[in-house]
Formats: structure tokens, C-alpha cells, sequence
């Protein structure tokens, strides 16, 4: 009890301790243990959270640029600004092992005109 003292004028009385953060963050992990096999679910889990942190700095992108209403006809429309801009050469080595790169690779080298 001695190290008591010393401990409360370092970090604070108990009471202004919160374990929300860490409840929170197991219910987070239970819900992607729920989408798992239960074989080997450890990495499962981890290319879950993998997942989710990409969509979230890719909403964090597309989200900066407020796009104006286009004509649905139009196949594509691209951006005035280059604020957002991204290297598609660096992207597309960072993200290489995703199955949707090699499936649009394949189509490329097919010569499918999309």
C-alpha cells in the first residue's frame, strides 16, 4: 500500500478511469469474431479490421470532394480540382494482392473495353 500515494499523485484517483474504450473495442472484436469459420480466427479477425480501416480512409477521401450533379448518360466524370489526387501506380502496387486488382489486370490484358 505504500505505492498507493505515489500512484494517485502520478495518474489521478480511480474514479476518473473510464473502461469504456476497451468495452467498446471488444464488442467490436466479438461482432468480427461472429463473421469468422472459428478455425484460425485470429487472422480473420485482423483482415476484418484491415478491411474496415481501408474503407474508412477511403470515405475519408472521396468525402473531401463535393462532386456537382452530373448527367446520369455521362460514363464517367472527372474532377477539376486535384486536391484528392491519387498516384494509381502507387495505389495499385499498395493494394497488388487484392483479388479485384488481378480480376481488372486479367480483363486489361484481355482487352475488355469497359
Amino acid at each position: 500500500m505504500v505505492h498507493y500515494p505515489h500512484a494517485i499523485q502520478h495518474f489521478g484517483t480511480t474514479d476518473s478511469y473510464s473502461t469504456q474504450i476497451g468495452e467498446m473495442e471488444h464488442k467490436r472484436v466479438k461482432a468480427f469474431y461472429i463473421r469468422t469459420n472459428k478455425n484460425q480466427f485470429e487472422g480473420q479477425i485482423a483482415l476484418q479490421e484491415r478491411r474496415q480501416a481501408r474503407s474508412r480512409a477511403m470515405k475519408d477521401i472521396v468525402e473531401e470532394e463535393v462532386l456537382p450533379p452530373t448527367n446520369p448518360e455521362e460514363h464517367h466524370y472527372i474532377s477539376k480540382t486535384r486536391q484528392s489526387s491519387i498516384n494509381l501506380l502507387q495505389w495499385a502496387k499498395d493494394y497488388q494482392d487484392d483479388p479485384a486488382i488481378k480480376v481488372c489486370i486479367i480483363l486489361i490484358i484481355l482487352g475488355y473495353k469497359y
